[in-house]
């Protein structure tokens, strides 16, 4: 991992001790040696002018002193890291994520220090996070919802012989909602999630009032039957996943649109700036991760699809995912709608089916070819 490491390590290195779950295992850390990071330039995320050769100074989990060469005094004993030659900037943040354990140390070499996931990790995402935090393995600092309530849906229905941390729980009532919420909480719960629209807003403001007596953020998919976004917002939500409902939310009246681009293409510029406005009054964060509904246009496809072919070609990269793995990336683009706008042009063309999973030939506007299984790699 050496070539991948080189230019980004040092960032890495840098931002896993700025932090906030690091919290638990700050006395640990606070009689070690300082480390200090010399010679860089610091982009720190501030909004101001690169700083040529810095020096970055950390004295266990907390960065102390950052300054230029000659301006920051070095504590005796310090563990030097010469970064000539390299930046320096905080660490990323993956804010939507599916963690697994085997992508610990991929994700820091490529400079992401912290993630949060999507509450499906149940019993396991506290061990997982818990081990890192402990500096027992090696991986970003993870945020876990552990489970979460709704996204309850064909494969994912509850059998009755779910553990009390599984997740998809399904709350009757606003009281049945503080307690799975209170559960979540009490087994460790960095937030609470809810996974859809599908409840009464009673339900949603009873669970985030938990989260929020807790000190944790409350996260909601508000697509929609009966609870979007706005309601979300008035019902406390601080966060939402795939900025879920915000299209089909600020779309114009009569919009018949099925994909998510076409939505925000028909944008009714009254409706978006009544819900920004609400928004912004509650302090609603999106976590705008269209890809997951659209993965942009068809026509760029081919070129993305190449992109991630050459991504995985690398062996050190291969190290850590197995061909199946690697195929969930390309399958982003079979599952995602191709919208209205071209919905013309598929009429004249058989619709897709079950069995042969084709979508139609858009050759009335485009040269777009047809998805086949075949047509994926055999990721090398």
């Amino acid at each position: 991992m050496k070539r991948l490491m080189c230019g980004i390590s040092l960032a890495a290195a840098a931002a896993m001790m700025l932090g906030t779950a690091a919290d638990r295992v700050a006395a640990q850390n606070a009689n070690l040696p300082a480390l200090v990071i010399q010679g860089g330039t610091l982009i720190d995320g501030n909004g101001g002018a690169p700083l040529a050769n810095s020096v970055v100074i950390i004295q266990g989990n907390r960065i102390t002193a950052v300054g230029r060469a000659g301006q920051v005094q070095v504590p005796a004993g310090a563990q030097i890291i010469n970064a000539n030659g390299k930046f320096v900037l905080p660490g990323l943040w993956d804010a939507q994520v599916n963690y697994a354990w085997y992508w610990g140390e991929v994700m820091l070499n490529q400079g992401v220090t912290s993630t949060v996931d999507i509450g499906d990790g149940e019993e396991i995402s506290i061990a997982q996070r818990d081990t890192v935090n402990h500096g027992k393995a090696v991986g970003p600092r993870q945020l876990v919802g552990i489970g979460h309530l709704g996204g309850i849906r064909g494969g994912a229905m509850p059998t009755g012989m779910e553990s009390e941390l599984a997740t998809r729980k399904d709350p009757k009532s606003a009281d049945d909602a503080r307690a799975l919420a209170r559960r979540f909480l009490g087994a460790g719960a960095d937030m609470v999630m809810i996974h859809d629209g599908s409840y009464a807003p009673e339900i949603y403001q009873a669970a985030y009032d938990e989260a929020h007596k807790a000190g944790k953020p409350a996260f909601c998919r508000c697509g929609g039957p009966k609870t979007g976004p706005k309601e979300g917002a008035l019902a406390g939500a601080d966060m939402y996943p795939h900025s879920t409902g915000i299209a089909a939310a600020v779309a114009k009246d009569g919009t018949r649109a099925n994909n998510e681009l076409d939505r925000f293409a028909e944008m009714d510029d009254a409706k978006a700036g009544d819900l920004i406005r609400i928004m912004a009054e509650h302090h609603v964060n999106l976590v705008p991760t269209l890809v997951h509904d659209s993965p942009s246009y068809p026509k760029g496809w081919a070129r993305f699809q190449t992109e991630v072919r050459r991504t995985f070609q690398d062996p050190n990269l291969r190290a850590y995912y197995d061909d199946n793995n690697i195929r969930s990336f390309f399958a982003t683009y079979n599952r995602a709608d191709r919208g209205e706008v071209r919905e013309p042009a598929a009429m004249c063309w058989p619709a897709a089916t079950p069995t042969t999973r084709r979508r139609p030939v858009l050759s009335c506007m485009t040269k777009w070819r047809p998805w086949r299984r075949q047509e994926f790699p055999r990721c090398m």
